[in-house]
């Protein structure tokens, strides 16, 4: 039964890397997966991998601008787990963080699955990021309708 519950959260996972892939594009932006942090601030290991960044690429600036960063939560998390995703959006320092939960059925109770979105929200304003989102994989098909 857990084999099986992994195997459909892969699915889930995967169709909303595509969804968000496609609706990056849709706007314009070049969307990345697994964008690794860390690296380019000198550091020996890397600090962690954020699912799927758009970025926006200026043609007088060789760097990449990160516009959304999204960390995909499939399954009850920690709060220590949901606070590092909210770190490591911040340290990407992208205009918009999202996290993004595929929708209340992949939880066993669905308040769960209101719990983890308001605690995202707490940690965010706690820790003073004031540009996290926090979608569902519902809003994403919202918007490429």
């Amino acid at each position: 039964m857990e084999e099986e519950r992994k195997k459909d959260l892969n699915e889930v996972t995967k169709n909303i890397r595509y969804k968000l892939k496609q609706l990056g594009e849709k706007y314009g932006y070049n969307v990345e997966d697994e964008v690794i942090i860390g690296k380019e601030l000198g550091e020996k290991e890397i600090i962690g991998i954020i699912d799927v960044v758009w970025f926006q690429k200026l043609p007088f600036i060789t760097k990449k601008i990160p516009i959304f960063a999204f960390e995909i939560e499939t399954s009850w998390r920690t709060s220590n787990a949901l606070k590092g995703d909210i770190s490591k959006i911040s340290i990407l320092n992208p205009a918009i963080g999202v996290i993004l939960f595929p929708s209340k059925r992949l939880f066993n109770k669905p308040e769960e699955f209101d719990r983890h979105i308001n605690a995202v929200k707490r940690y965010a304003k706690f820790m003073g990021v004031n540009n996290m989102l926090v979608w569902s994989e519902e809003d994403i098909d919202k918007f490429l309708s």
